[in-house]
């Protein structure tokens, strides 16, 4: 929603302008806008060229909000499972 609403919205964005400027299928920028995919390195640079933001920022941002049902989000669901029937 960052992305959206601090981006593409602003400069009246769409999807696929956003996808076709960092050089990505419009299907992986829409998951990438409603937080359907995670944000690799790459990617944390791309978002960092057409946003003039670091990748780093776009990483720490990322890492703060991952898409539910990430394998982030599993292995953390699955550890405090784990740790709560010890």
């Amino acid at each position: 929603e960052v992305l959206k609403e601090a981006y593409l919205d602003p400069l009246g964005m769409s999807v696929t302008e956003f996808a076709r400027r960092i050089g990505i299928s419009r299907k992986c920028a829409s998951e990438l806008v409603n937080k359907h995919a995670g944000v690799s390195v790459e990617m944390a640079h791309r978002l960092a060229k057409a946003t003039d933001n670091t990748a780093e920022s776009w990483l720490v941002h990322a890492n703060a909000i991952r898409p539910m049902g990430s394998k982030s989000s599993q292995n953390s669901e699955s550890n405090s499972r784990s740790k709560a029937d010890v």
